[in-house]
């Protein structure tokens, strides 16, 4: 089970920016101009250039590259950047396994409001996965995920300008999130109550 969740945390945080690669071709000049500002310290630029990493797309795959520009993001309060840590650390790439980090940039994101991590992080209490195992911490992060959920609609307010395709995948990344979420949290109410003696 712990190899599927990661999989498909892999696959869902992920898989935005894969989609927009795949439609997409990067040309050096981008990856330039994006390094350029990336170095300069723009937080965007940073956290676009370690998916790109992440990907290969415009450069060669490197998750120890993607890492190094997400924590840079990460490190400046950008919870989608804490949230794709999260992903590298859970599954070791690019940087050594580890539940416990793992779950430390899960709880950064789900702080910032970043509903996939308080999505995520409600699981991680309920499994004790990098942290201890506690069902009111599981479901209190999973309560505010819902509550925050209506205001999550990544369209809803201003966006920067080169957000766009990165809000609409958000969007689907979303979608999957919540559905898998719900699978899981009625996998485990039956599973529960198939133990429960009547």
């Amino acid at each position: 089970m712990t190899k599927i969740f990661s999989f498909a945390l892999c696959l869902l945080l992920f898989c935005a920016d894969a989609s927009y690669a795949a439609d997409s071709v990067v040309s050096p000049g981008y990856i330039d101009t994006l390094q350029k500002k990336a170095e300069f310290g723009d937080t965007i630029s940073q956290f676009n250039l370690g998916v790109l990493y992440h990907n290969g797309q415009g450069v060669p795959q490197d998750n120890k590259k993607a890492a190094e520009w997400l924590r840079k993001a990460a490190d400046k309060g950008d919870a989608d950047a804490e949230l794709n840590l999260f992903v590298l650390y859970a599954n070791g790439q690019g940087v050594p396994q580890s539940n416990e980090d793992a779950a430390k940039w899960c709880q950064l994101a789900a702080e910032a409001g970043n509903v996939n991590a308080q999505l995520i992080l409600s699981t991680l209490y309920k499994k004790g996965q990098g942290v201890p195992k506690n069902d009111r911490l599981a479901t209190g992060w999973f309560v505010r995920a819902a509550q925050n959920s209506g205001n999550a609609h990544p369209l809803a307010g201003p966006l920067k300008s080169n957000e766009v395709q990165r809000s609409r995948s958000l969007f689907i990344m979303l979608s999957l999130v919540i559905g898998f979420a719900t699978l899981f949290l009625v996998f485990n109410f039956m599973k529960g109550k198939n133990n429960e003696e009547f």
